[in-house]
């Protein structure tokens, strides 16, 4: 087995749409990452973030291996000691 980790967005985006074509179990995980990345360019507002957060979110349904510890709800924590 092998792991590729890629980091920055913008090569992910273009690996995902090579991809897209050929997925059969991870299909509706590449359109939801695509639709993160997508958000991700546009964030222009707290309301913004928070959305993107929540898309985030939604990625953990469709993965068994790691639990996350930043969630919506911490992140919206941390925004509200910043105010």
């Amino acid at each position: 087995m092998s792991e590729y980790v890629i980091t920055a967005s913008g090569p992910v985006e273009h690996i995902l749409v090579l991809l897209k074509p050929y997925l059969r179990l991870k299909h509706d995980l590449c359109n939801l990452v695509l639709k993160i990345i997508k958000n991700k360019k546009n964030i222009k507002s707290k309301e913004d973030f928070i959305t993107v957060c929540k898309l985030v979110d939604l990625t953990q349904e469709h993965n068994y291996s790691k639990r996350k510890t930043i969630t919506t709800e911490s992140v919206i924590d941390t925004l509200k000691t910043l105010e």
